[in-house]
């Protein structure tokens, strides 16, 4: 499998953003990458540090113009994709989603980043901290990977998770 990490500079400006990210998946596809991986929030500057609920401005729904446009570069490209956005599952209800966009352009699965008590952080004013997290599984061709990205005091938990989808590759962060 080859996988296409994007690094990119994001402005405030979100049009320019998606645009910008569906060039880098076109210029992946068009070196023979299976998967691409945005940066968390590529559609837009990171706000998380700030505590002013006029970011909550910034999420959109799965149906929302930046995941359309990355379902249908994927679709275009027959290349899978993992994007993370500012989701709105409703009206106060924001997660850090990241969805695994397969080939076809379908969202398989989203996997909504639980943030902790965080001292330092603002984070847990912004994203709902209410579930435990899922592990995501991609499956592409005949690898199947778990990627898990939490903070999540309940970690172990979520490993277990993980490995009970039956995954060879299983990526987590490490604390420390």
């Amino acid at each position: 499998m080859k996988v296409a990490s994007v690094q990119m500079f994001s402005t405030d400006n979100v049009q320019e953003n998606i645009e910008k990210a569906c060039r880098y998946i076109d210029e992946a596809a068009a070196k023979g990458a299976d998967l691409v991986v945005l940066p968390e929030f590529f559609n837009t500057l990171f706000f998380a540090q700030y505590q002013d609920p006029v970011y909550h401005n910034l999420a959109e729904a799965d149906t929302g113009r930046t995941i359309t446009a990355i379902r249908e570069a994927a679709q275009r490209n027959r290349i899978a994709v993992i994007a993370t956005i500012y989701e709105k599952q409703e009206a106060g209800l924001y997660f850090d989603t990241a969805m695994h966009i397969d080939h076809t352009g379908a969202i398989v699965f989203k996997y909504r980043k639980v943030h902790p008590a965080a001292v330092l952080s603002l984070e847990k004013y912004i994203f709902d901290m209410a579930r435990v997290s899922t592990p995501m599984r991609l499956t592409i061709g005949v690898l199947a990977l778990a990627y898990v990205t939490t903070w999540d005091f309940r970690k172990q938990r979520v490993a277990w998770r993980s490995m009970g989808l039956s995954c060879l590759l299983h990526r987590m962060p490490r604390h420390g």
